[in-house]
């Protein structure tokens, strides 16, 4: 089966509005544009008790447990931040057979060739065994302190694996990201909501908003149950 994993964890930042008012828009982005069929999953686990690091600790370890089990029972799985919108009709379950992480980060890491952004990560039925055997001894040893220390984590298993896709600017389009393509080329753009939650969603909105004037071309969507008594 196919999955789209929105992470929604809530967190003791002290930011408004509550991340919950993102993944409304940034779900509703989806239903519209991905191709199916897909089931929609989110985590909005409260962990408003714990502080920052230990918070990151423990989102990245479920994250990571979560989207194993799903490769175990051979599922195919687009993991997308909270502050992101598909902008457009978008194919991308059974494209590729390797991990894939889309785009670069603003960010520069000497450990790797090229410091790729978690903030969409597709993770098929296909992927090799070893890439899961690195990230899960990884994933509890690291010292996370930021919301963006879990993108080493996915760089280590990206770029461990004997293939990569190539990479494709178009679904994971940042304004604060050199890029090859203009917005409007985009098929997913990813707003940075820790930057400014407030500006991010008006922006999320603005973008879907526009593109609803234009007829959808209906994706097939079953949404998980529990997922869509907690979306709305």
């Amino acid at each position: 089966m196919n999955y789209l994993v929105i992470p929604c964890f809530k967190l003791n930042d002290n930011q408004q509005p509550p991340l919950s008012e993102l993944l409304k828009v940034s779900a509703a982005s989806y239903r519209r544009n991905l191709a199916g069929p897909w089931t929609l999953e989110t985590l909005q686990e409260d962990l408003t008790h714990l502080a920052t690091a230990d918070a990151w600790h423990h989102m990245t370890a479920e994250l990571f447990d979560m989207l194993h089990d799903h490769w175990q029972r051979g599922d195919n799985v687009l993991r997308v931040d909270v502050d992101t919108v598909c902008v457009k009709p978008t194919e991308i379950f059974g494209r590729y057979q390797r991990m894939f992480l889309p785009w670069m980060t603003c960010c520069f890491d000497s450990r790797y060739p090229t410091y790729m952004n978690g903030g969409v990560a597709y993770y098929p039925a296909a992927m090799e065994a070893r890439t899961w055997e690195i990230g899960a001894a990884m994933v509890r040893r690291y010292d996370y302190q930021t919301w963006a220390d879990d993108q080493r984590l996915w760089n280590d298993m990206f770029w461990s694996q004997s293939e990569r896709p190539t990479p494709d600017p178009s679904l994971n389009f940042s304004p604060h990201v050199s890029s090859p393509l203009l917005i409007d080329e985009a098929q997913i753009i990813h707003l940075h909501q820790t930057r400014n939650r407030a500006e991010a969603l008006k922006q999320m909105r603005e973008l879907t908003e526009a593109q609803w004037q234009t007829p959808p071309s209906r994706p097939q969507v079953a949404l998980h149950p529990e997922a869509l008594a907690r979306e709305l």
